[in-house]
Formats: C-alpha cells, sequence, structure tokens
C-alpha cells in the first residue's frame, strides 16, 4: 500500500473515531448547571422554571408545551435523517478506498459494534419493563389502568422509533411532564 493511501485511511479511521466520541459526549451529555439530571426531568426544571418567571397561565404553558414540542420534534427528524444520510455518504466513501480484505475486516468490525449496540438496546429494555412493573407495584388498580392509559398516549404523540437501528426497544413514555 503507498504511504499517501495509508495517510488517508488513518485519517478516515481518525475521522470515525472523533465522529464516535463526539456521538458518546452527546448522548450522555453533561448537566448544563449544578444539580440537572441529564434527562427529560432536568428539562420539565427548566420549562416550570420559565413558566413560573413568566408569570404563565395553565393556558399559555399548555401553548408553550406544544409549541416546543412540535418544534423539537420536527427538528429530530429532520437531524436525524441528515445525519443518517451523512453517515451512509462517509461510509461508502470509506469503503470505497479499501482493498477486499481490508472491507472483510471493516464488515466484522461493523458488525460486532452493531451486536453491542442491540446489546445495549435489550438491556435498556429490559431496564425499563422492569421499571413500569415496579411502578405498576405501587399503583392502585385505577392507577395501573391510568398509567397505561397515559403511556399509550404518550407513545403514539411520539411516535414509535423502535426501529431505528434493528434492535426492539421500548420507548420511555412514562417521564412526568410540565
Amino acid at each position: 500500500m503507498t504511504r499517501v493511501k495509508l495517510i488517508m485511511l488513518l485519517a478516515l479511521v481518525i475521522a470515525l473515531g472523533a465522529g464516535a466520541v463526539a456521538g458518546y459526549v452527546g448522548a450522555t451529555r453533561l448537566p448544563a448547571h449544578k444539580g440537572e439530571q441529564a434527562s427529560n426531568a432536568g428539562n420539565h426544571d427548566r420549562e416550570t422554571d420559565l413558566a413560573r418567571e413568566l408569570n404563565l397561565t395553565d393556558a399559555q404553558r399548555e401553548q408553550m408545551r406544544k409549541i416546543w414540542s412540535d418544534a423539537m420534534q420536527g427538528a429530530g427528524r429532520d437531524r436525524q435523517e441528515r445525519m443518517r444520510s451523512l453517515q451512509r455518504e462517509r461510509d461508502d466513501a470509506i469503503v470505497a478506498l479499501l482493498t477486499p480484505e481490508q472491507k472483510q475486516a471493516y464488515d466484522k468490525i461493523q458488525a460486532d459494534y452493531k451486536d453491542k449496540q442491540d446489546a445495549m438496546a435489550h438491556e435498556r429494555e429490559k431496564a425499563f419493563a422492569k421499571a413500569v412493573e415496579d411502578t405498576n407495584q405501587i399503583l392502585d388498580p385505577q392507577q395501573q389502568q391510568k398509567y397505561a392509559e397515559i403511556r399509550k398516549r404518550r407513545q403514539t404523540e411520539r411516535g414509535d422509533w423502535r426501529g431505528r437501528r434493528g434492535a426492539s426497544t421500548t420507548q420511555s413514555t412514562t417521564r412526568p411532564s410540565l
């Protein structure tokens, strides 16, 4: 392999590594300020604080929630689709540079990565199912029925995203909201 090809391959591997690190950091972001959880609970606190500071009526709170929910869902879907497209372009360009032997090694790395992602998704699904079961244990029958309705409604509102990576995951639809 010529030195130029080796340098280009090394640059691509570094770029892939940087992308993986950026994705990991984005997915596990640090709290924005002291005491905030890296979850929707932090968003709930900010919404409540904003509503209190602006002295919003209940109707305004609901309108604000809808405005921002619609904006974030639309931006999220569009951004995800654009990211997938960019990732496909990048992957195709990298594979085009590889020899058949390198492509075989690359495919093995990709398959191992997908297997690990699927295992993590399965762990998350089990943890979610256990949390739902534990929640139901502390509720009376009427609350359990209402909880099931809320989970179903929220899943419908947010859409079913389970096929994203080919792994079977359960959407978290039971977090409290404003």
